[in-house]
This record gives structure tokens, sequence and C-alpha cells, in this order.
């Protein structure tokens, strides 16, 4: 609502505001079983230039960029798809929007409805794209401790501190890492067993 960011800078009150009012219309819209049988008839019918103009004329950063800090909210309360559909209209309202790529693949990474295929090529994609992204190298760090690679991931989440200092997860599991690490390098080597055909 425009009321809640009163008193911050000029552009964003303006963005929230020219926001408030197409979701007002949009509501009136939705509302109303003739106008939005129409409007859905008339997107059927638009021709693709109109849709590529239509698009082009709603292009708006600071309302992606806002759109950026709802799902950044809606990733901490764990709900991923309301993330994700904020993301997508970022992208819409900002193609050229640099936040929303890392925090769709964080929305991905963080999501169980994601599948194992779908998520190893989102950190794959990740590591590529995004080494300085903090959060993304600590989702890097937390795959390789859970596949007990815990040499990659003491790298990788002291790579995430440095990024970010007191992130609380990364530090966490940095001093996990290490432990397991200190515990995996005392444990007494087992001797092999000779095989059965080796009995002398």
């Amino acid at each position: 609502h425009p009321d809640r960011v009163q008193g911050r800078h000029e552009r964003l009150i303006a963005a929230v505001t020219k926001l408030f009012a197409r979701i007002n219309n949009g509501r009136d819209l939705l509302e109303n079983r003739v106008r939005r049988a129409s409007y859905a008839e008339h997107l059927r019918t638009r021709p693709s230039e109109d849709v590529a103009a239509y698009r082009h004329q709603e292009i708006s950063p600071d309302a992606a960029r806002l759109e950026c800090q709802k799902a950044k909210v809606l990733l901490r309360k764990k709900d991923y798809f309301g993330a994700g559909l904020h993301l997508a209209r970022a992208k819409q309202l900002d193609p050229k929007n640099r936040l929303a790529q890392p925090l769709i693949l964080l929305c991905k990474i963080r999501d169980p409805n994601t599948d194992s295929e779908e998520r190893i090529a989102c950190l794959e994609e990740a590591g590529k794209e995004f080494e300085d992204e903090p959060e993304l190298v600590c989702e890097r760090g937390m795959e390789h401790f859970r596949r007990g690679n815990f040499k990659s991931a003491e790298g990788l989440f002291a790579e995430a501190l440095a990024l970010r200092p007191h992130h609380r997860e990364a530090e966490r599991y940095l001093q996990l890492a290490k432990s397991r690490l200190q515990n995996v390098d005392s444990r007494p080597k087992k001797k092999k067993k000779k095989g059965f055909f080796n009995r002398g």
C-alpha cells in the first residue's frame, strides 16, 4: 500500500502508487463478470505485435525491484510459489533486472517440490553464472555437505562468509563441516581384511 512507503524515495512512492492502482484496476475488472469475459476474449484475439507493444509500455525498473523485495520476504516465509510469481512479474516489468534470476534459482533450489535433476541443474547454473551471490554459494555448500563432501562444503561456506560476513547459516555449517573433517581425520584407519580366497 502506498501509505506504507511514505517518507521514502520519490521514485519508490511513485512506483508503489502506480502498482497499487494497477492492482485495484485488475481486481475491479476480474470482479465484473462481463468485463472479465470481454477482456479474456480481447487477450485471445490480440495480435502478437500488440502484445509485444503492450509489454514494452509497462516496463518499470522500480516496480521490478519492488517485486524482488516481495519475493525475498516470501522466500524467508518458505512460500516458494508466491515468490516465483513475484519474480516472474519482476522479469516482465524489467527484463534487464539483475536481481530476479539469482532469486529464481534460489527459489527452485529451496523448493521441496523441485525434482532432483532440476535442482542440480540450478546449482550448476548458480556456480557458473552467480559466483558472487552469497545465498547461492551457501546453497552449493549445503549440497556438498549433504553429500558428505565436507572439504568442498568448508570452502564454499568460507566463500559465502567472505561475500557476506556474519551469514548465520554459513557460519554454523562451516563449523559443522570443520568438525566432521576432524572426526574423519581422527578415525583409526581400518586394515583391509583378507578375502576368503587369500586366507593362508
